[in-house]
């Protein structure tokens, strides 16, 4: 899910008050109205982000810090248990004949196919 903008809930809100007074046609930027419809739009739009971070935090593949110490506190009674980062070398390879070497910059998110059909995922350095 992702939060519309607070332009897009502005514009639904007119349009909603649009059907239920015809004779409202016109949104001007300085009204009122308009000003009213930005304001509320503005709190939907945190509310909406709210609630996706709330998800996010109750996601035991995707919470992070006190969120996922939270989620695993009943599984792993001792807590996380801090590993290393892993090292190794990764190899790229292209069903295309390569002309020149191709820099990979660091920080670049790969993956690995597990026979399963699982992608693990990789960081290219940069974390030293």
């Amino acid at each position: 899910m992702t939060a519309p903008t607070v332009e897009e809930l502005t514009e639904d809100l007119e349009h909603y008050q649009a059907t239920m007074i015809p004779s409202q046609k016109e949104m001007d930027k300085l009204t009122l109205h308009y000003l009213h419809n930005l304001s509320v739009a503005a709190m939907l739009h945190d509310l909406y982000e709210n609630l996706e971070n709330a998800l996010v935090a109750l996601d035991v593949l995707k919470a992070t810090g006190k969120d996922l110490e939270m989620r695993i506190a009943d599984r792993i009674l001792d807590g996380r248990h801090r590993g290393n980062r892993a090292a190794g070398y990764l190899t790229f390879y292209s069903n295309l004949p390569v002309e020149d070497e191709a820099t990979i910059p660091a920080g670049t998110r790969c993956y690995a196919v597990t026979t399963q059909g699982k992608k693990i995922f990789f960081d290219t350095g940069g974390f030293l």
